[in-house]
């Protein structure tokens, strides 16, 4: 006579077996029914089963119920695909698992078996540093923890993300999960781009031409120092509240410049007298006359450029000196 567990595979099996056949189409409880030589309410009641399990996916279609074979992935072979190194320790902080990131990660060769070895004792990079090894007792002992930190491995220079996480079984004490990430390239990339940065911010404010940077609108986001100075100003608060197009004429040019989106050297005049009348405070009389270069400032991810900027160079005490010997040679 057969027990529960054996009348329950047997049907199953059978049910899972014609699913298999049909895949990857769904079919219906009769279909199962006909094939099998079960009636439908068995059928029905072994689907129920085998669909709690996850062994059977349910799809509706209508008022219909169709069926499939459900193929799960086991646990342990997920956890093997994370690309970050994972450890899974139980209530007495022995290594339950370890997934192949893991091995690879802290170069362990030959792979060795850490299962069933505490962890604690075992003399993994990373893992023996005091700050981690600290961390994992206390969730250990249900304490507050940091649930992550970055650590520099004195060893090799890598970065890495480690993030905590107990694990709770009752009546168990907790264990412990440990995910770590070697994120080296990712700060390595973070710093050059912050040197990258430090530059750019250094040759715009020491550059000896004038640069400022606006928007399609004209409102003016940035000026440097040497453009704040040919402008007679002190700060850039007091150039804020003004449009390029009142700055510099012609604004027609400028206009046109933005529409093509594309860099040109040209020459620029300001008006003093006009920037005091768009309440910008001028300390300059007269105008300036400006040799300068319009560039088109793009995005990162492409498209159009959403900023621009003029750098721009003085030339009105040249403009003085050839007019003055022009005279001279009329003269003479």
């Amino acid at each position: 006579m057969m027990n529960a567990p054996t009348r329950y595979r047997e049907p199953s099996d059978r049910i899972t077996a014609l699913l298999e056949q049909h895949a990857p189409r769904a079919i219906p409880i009769r279909t199962i029914a006909r094939e099998l030589g079960i009636d439908r309410k068995t059928v029905a009641k072994y689907l129920e089963l085998l669909a709690a399990s996850g062994d059977v996916s349910l799809e509706r279609f209508g008022q219909k119920k169709l069926y499939r074979r459900a193929h799960r992935l086991p646990l342990p072979e997920v956890l093997h695909r994370l690309p970050n190194a994972l450890v899974i320790l139980d209530g007495d902080l022995q290594v339950s698992m370890v997934n192949a990131s893991f091995v690879a990660t802290l170069g362990i060769h030959p792979p060795r078996n850490l299962v069933g070895a505490r962890l604690l004792d075992l003399d993994l990079p990373v893992f023996s540093e005091p700050a981690v090894r600290r961390n994992i007792e206390r969730i250990h002992g249900a304490e507050t923890y940091l649930d992550e930190m970055q650590l520099i491995d004195d060893g090799t220079d890598r970065v890495y993300l480690l993030e905590f996480a107990p694990i709770v079984t009752p009546p168990a004490r907790p264990g412990v999960m440990v995910s770590l990430r070697d994120i080296t390239a990712t700060r390595k990339a973070e710093a050059a781009l912050k040197n990258a940065e430090q530059k750019m911010a250094t040759l715009f404010e020491t550059a000896p031409c004038g640069i400022v940077i606006f928007t399609a609108s004209g409102t003016v986001l940035n000026a440097n120092p040497t453009a704040l100075r040919a402008l007679g100003l002190r700060t850039f608060e007091q150039l804020r509240p003004a449009s390029i197009f009142a700055l510099v004429g012609p604004p027609e040019t400028l206009e046109e410049l933005i529409a093509k989106g594309r860099a040109a050297e040209i020459e620029l005049a300001i008006d003093f007298y006009c920037m005091r009348r768009e309440q910008v405070p001028c300390a300059k009389p007269g105008g300036a006359s400006f040799d300068a270069v319009f560039t088109p400032i793009r995005r990162d991810g492409g498209g159009g450029p959403g900023e621009f900027a003029i750098l721009f160079r003085d030339i009105t005490e040249d403009r003085y000196t050839r007019r003055d010997l022009a005279s001279q040679e009329i003269r003479s």
